[in-house]
């Protein structure tokens, strides 16, 4: 794969420079950047795209997001960080678990792309590019739900975030409610993206309580802006203990006492 990574992906702004790139380069030597099932750069899909997403006052639910094969290696690295997952914080979310990702795991690297910021932008009209909020794993168990909301604002302009299921064989069920009133529900499915809009201007959605089975996802988050706004130091240690670096060990041990 080479460097080709590099011209796919946007690298955190921690990363930018000798040591972070090296760290970088070395990740996309073993990865590349997923190859996206949504061709939302396409004139004849982007129309169609944009008109679904502003219908349903911002936010568009779209299937068969990644190549199968880039979305189970997504997957499968995913899983095997269930041992580092904590009950989720400050979120209106209840019996939610999960955790950050580091920057430079396959994951990050395929899905905080130059090519997903391209669709994301298509379908929704604005610029978008990767936010430096981290991608959050989140797993829903058994009576785990979120109860009706419209996404708080992390920036300055609302951001879009991305929903992408890893593993679904719960009961629960995402609903939104579009402009016109109308009530809308979808079961969603594994490599699907559930594209929506932040702020008072996006859709009110919920995810409703599973009597059964497992739902996993990511959450993306693309912004038009580095400017953040209030609430972003509020959502961002929703997971303190799992984003902990190695070097703020001595630091946060010092905090404790």
């Amino acid at each position: 794969v080479g460097l080709e990574g590099l011209t796919q992906s946007t690298p955190p702004r921690a990363m930018r420079g000798g040591r972070g790139l090296r760290l970088l380069v070395t990740a996309c030597m073993h990865t590349r950047a997923a190859p996206l099932l949504m061709p939302a750069t396409a004139p004849k899909w982007r129309g169609a795209l944009r008109q679904s997403f502003q219908a349903n006052g911002g936010l568009l639910y779209k299937t068969n997001f990644l190549a199968p094969s880039s979305y189970e290696a997504i997957r499968d690295e995913c899983r095997s960080l269930r041992r580092h997952f904590k009950r989720e914080l400050d979120s209106i979310a209840t019996g939610r678990l999960g955790c950050c990702l580091d920057s430079r795991s396959q994951t990050y690297l395929n899905l905080m792309t130059d090519e997903i910021s391209t669709a994301l932008s298509a379908v929704t009209g604005c610029t978008l590019f990767p936010s430096d909020f981290p991608v959050e794993c989140r797993l829903y168990t058994p009576h785990a739900a979120m109860d009706w909301h419209q996404d708080d604002e992390l920036y300055a302009e609302p951001q879009t975030e991305v929903v992408f299921t890893l593993d679904n064989d719960s009961d629960s069920r995402t609903e939104w409610v579009d402009p016109t009133g109308e009530r809308h529900s979808v079961q969603t499915e594994p490599n699907s993206a559930l594209i929506v809009r932040a702020g008072q201007l996006g859709p009110p959605h919920r995810v409703t309580p599973s009597r059964r089975g497992e739902r996993w996802i990511l959450k993306l988050v693309y912004t038009s802006t580095t400017e953040r706004s209030p609430d972003y130091a509020t959502h961002i240690d929703s997971f303190p203990k799992a984003k902990l670096k190695h070097g703020n060990k001595r630091a946060a041990k010092a905090k404790r006492r």
